[in-house]
């Protein structure tokens, strides 16, 4: 009887129904436990102006982001040339510094990997000893894509957080 209840449960948790996020102006969709919020802001780096577009949803009953996606524009005239691998390297390397200095975080591990056949590199900082972000970062054209998780420490595995990493995918393949 006890398996029972638990297999039902397993298969409640799958079926409730998740809000399509889908923009063909930021080329992607994925899919949020709730309708999300976005937020747009324009940024002065030392390459130029960054158009910077979030989306995310905050923790039943808090302020705090429990899911997360920045897309990071830049100009297309940035990666013109030879540099070009590079200067996406040092863009990503510098974001994923910031994110363990923000967080005053531990980096347990960093992967290049791919996810739905593009090349992405993923992160997992833990922070404050109990509290963990799941991280994956993409290049589509000129623009960074970080989709981000935040979660206990114990939860970053959880079937919610594979679920949004995995239903997340490119409208177009630049």
């Amino acid at each position: 009887m006890i398996y029972k209840v638990l297999l039902f449960l397993a298969v409640l948790s799958f079926t409730k129904e998740w809000y399509l996020y889908s923009s063909k102006e930021l080329n992607f969709s994925i899919l949020f436990p709730k309708k999300p919020e976005v937020q747009e802001k324009k940024l002065n780096s030392d390459i130029g102006t960054v158009q910077q577009s979030t989306v995310f949803l905050r923790r039943p009953d808090s302020t705090a982001i429990e899911y997360q996606i920045i897309v990071s524009s830049y100009s297309p005239e940035v990666f013109e040339g030879e540099a070009t691998d590079s200067l996406r390297n040092w863009i990503q390397s510098t974001i994923s510094n910031e994110m363990l200095n923000y967080l005053n975080g531990e980096l347990i591990y960093e992967n290049d990997s791919e996810l739905k056949g593009v090349p992405c590199s993923w992160y997992l900082i833990r922070y404050h000893n109990k509290f963990a972000l799941k991280s994956c970062m993409l290049w589509d054209g000129n623009r960074l894509i970080s989709i981000m998780h935040y979660s206990h420490f114990d939860n970053r595995l959880s079937t919610d957080s594979d679920y949004f990493f995995n239903n997340f995918s490119l409208l177009s393949k630049k």
